[in-house]
């Protein structure tokens, strides 16, 4: 009690012996009350709160709104000098008191980045003093704090949050604030639906504010979750790359059937269907941009580059008898004719068409070579045909059938182009995202 003394008699210097006895027993009533920091030690001395935190339930991480809500127990302990009981005259009773935090003296532990009201909410909890003073103080609160996400390998993400719990009245000289261990109580944790929680660190630190010029002590807890992607999976990820595969079948399907483009339009409306459920689950950044998202942009482009190369071959197969460019015919019907394997050729006996052998005939495509003697009034003709068919079953196509032609080179040159550009996209992303 000699270091009381001395705050009392330096406090009495302060108010002045002239203001009476009455001032007097005013500032001995102050320094006696339980409701003032204890100071033990001397006035320099700071008091030294033990604190440890307890996650019970990871309740939300909204990511639209960089909000995380979880449920925690905060165990707080320190030494108050003047709530020692006297063991020579308290020997029979009980050593450890509870009685409400608003009849000792508590530190004012916020959350700085806490967006919720006090951690308290305004409870009268309860604490417990040992007899030699010792003070400890638990209770559970539910707060709500800013946490900045990283959504870029979203669903495969993983999080990390902190809280840093400080007083708002005590600085560095006034109370010293300590973590029990550098890790967080795991041990009561309730399990998340879509949440891991990997680690659970504590750290101290000091900061320094513009408005005081001591530091102020606070306590860092960082909570490492792993998102849960089975969710994402099963009814984002894997829809969407069924979507794509059917979008191969839009290139299948004949032009005379009249549903092509409502199907390719279909397949993109369903793709942006997923890309808003995507959007929901994300939040409204420009600093980084997901890999899925990205996936689903790279997915739609494709998919409509599908439905315009669709309307070019539907237009292109009703040319009808309209002459063919000669680039067009060099360009489709020839160097690209040849990669994507379409011949043209047309069978005269299935159209019901015949054509005899005359004195003009193809010598390259008919195997007949035509030799004509005048002279005298004889003539001499010589034919050698292969095999024993005397007529031409093949012949060049119509200009209606280059068309249709040159609408299937188009066809099947857009889908190898599709598919090769879906196989490098989907390896691409894929691979950043298990990495």
């Amino acid at each position: 009690m000699d270091s009381q003394t001395n705050v009392f008699i330096c406090l009495v210097a302060l108010a002045g012996l002239t203001q009476g006895t009455e001032e007097i027993a005013k500032i001995q009533e102050y320094i006696s009350s339980p409701l003032v920091r204890p100071v033990c030690d001397g006035p320099d001395t700071p008091v030294n709160v033990i604190m440890d935190l307890g996650l019970r339930q990871l309740i939300d991480l909204d990511e639209p709104v960089q909000l995380l809500k979880i449920s925690v127990w905060i165990r707080l302990s320190w030494h108050d000098c003047r709530l020692v009981l006297n063991e020579t005259e308290h020997d029979d009773g009980p050593t450890t008191r509870v009685v409400p935090e608003s009849s000792v003296w508590t530190p004012d532990i916020e959350v700085y980045d806490s967006v919720s009201d006090d951690i308290r909410r305004e409870r009268d909890f309860h604490v417990s003093i040992n007899s030699t003073g010792s003070v400890i103080f638990n209770f559970q609160a539910v707060i709500t704090s800013r946490c900045t996400v990283d959504v870029t390998s979203f669903p495969f993400d993983e999080q990390m949050c902190s809280l840093t719990f400080g007083s708002w009245a005590y600085n560095d000289l006034d109370m010293d604030l300590h973590s029990k261990r550098s890790t967080g109580d795991l041990n009561t944790l309730v399990p998340n639906v879509e949440w891991t929680v990997e680690n659970f660190t504590a750290t101290r630190h000091e900061q320094t504010f513009d408005c005081c010029e001591h530091p102020f002590p606070s306590v860092c807890y960082k909570i490492h979750m792993k998102r849960k992607p089975n969710f994402y999976v099963i009814n984002l990820i894997l829809p969407s790359m069924f979507v794509m595969t059917l979008t191969i079948s839009v290139l299948i399907v004949p032009v005379e059937s009249g549903e092509k483009l409502s199907f390719a339009v279909s397949l993109l409306l369903a793709l942006a269907v997923f890309q808003l459920m995507l959007a929901d689950n994300l939040p409204p950044s420009a600093e980084t941009v997901p890999l899925i998202a990205g996936y689903f942009a790279i997915s739609e482009g494709l998919v409509s580059f599908v439905c315009l190369m669709t309307i070019v071959v539907l237009n292109i197969h009703y040319k009808g008898e309209k002459e063919l460019p000669v680039w067009v015919r060099r360009l489709f019907l020839g160097y690209l004719g040849r990669i994507v394997c379409v011949t043209q050729t047309r069978d005269l006996e299935k159209s019901g068409i015949s054509n005899k052998a005359t004195g003009t005939c193809d010598s390259k495509n008919n195997h007949t070579a035509i030799k004509n003697t005048i002279g005298n009034n004889h003539a001499t003709v010589q034919h050698r045909l292969s095999g024993e068919s005397q007529h031409n079953t093949m012949a060049p196509p119509t200009l209606t059938e280059e068309w249709k032609t040159v609408a299937v080179v188009v066809e099947r040159t857009t889908a190898i182009l599709f598919v090769s550009a879906l196989v490098i996209v989907s390896v691409y992303v894929f691979v950043r995202l298990a990495g």
